[in-house]
């Protein structure tokens, strides 16, 4: 088990996941981790961006990735995206735990914040995180949304 360090003044480039080296990006810190790391992000905001506006995720560990605030301040860390209609995109993914991260919609255009895709997707969870939505006027905005068949189920605790 190693811990991947991530912050605002960071560098995806230059950096190397150490405390004095973090990374710019939770993508990046992604990219390198193995079963049972620790991401460690630091305060601030990061607006995630893979190629489409928004955080994909797509990586399935052994067993679980923990992404955490580094100083356990469950209001420090803010994950937006820089365009696109959302935030988190989870497809082809397992063995993730998002703990204590504030997830916010990056504008009012933004109509999910999070989208599960079915694909290969398993053992996802977000505990003692905030989704919060900018919300567009005249439109129905949605937190989570699902890209299941009918009769499956997404279930919170």
């Amino acid at each position: 088990m190693a811990e991947i360090y991530v912050a605002t003044t960071g560098n995806d480039t230059t950096g190397t996941g150490l405390v004095g080296a973090p990374y710019l990006t939770i993508y990046k810190a992604l990219t390198v981790a193995a079963s049972a790391d620790v991401i460690r992000v630091g305060p601030g905001t990061y607006a995630e961006d893979t190629g489409a506006g928004y955080l994909a995720i797509n990586r399935t560990f052994s067993s679980y990735v923990h992404i955490v605030p580094d100083n356990g301040d469950t209001s420090s860390v803010i994950i937006t995206g820089t365009s696109g209609d959302r935030v988190l995109m989870m497809q082809g993914c397992g063995f993730i735990r998002f703990y204590g991260l504030r997830i916010r919609s990056h504008s009012s255009s933004v109509v999910r914040v999070i989208q599960f895709d079915r694909t290969a997707l398993n053992n996802i969870e977000f505990d003692d995180c905030q989704i919060e939505i900018l919300g567009q006027s005249g439109t129905v905005n949605i937190g989570v949304r699902d890209a299941w068949n009918s009769g499956d189920t997404i279930t919170q605790s």
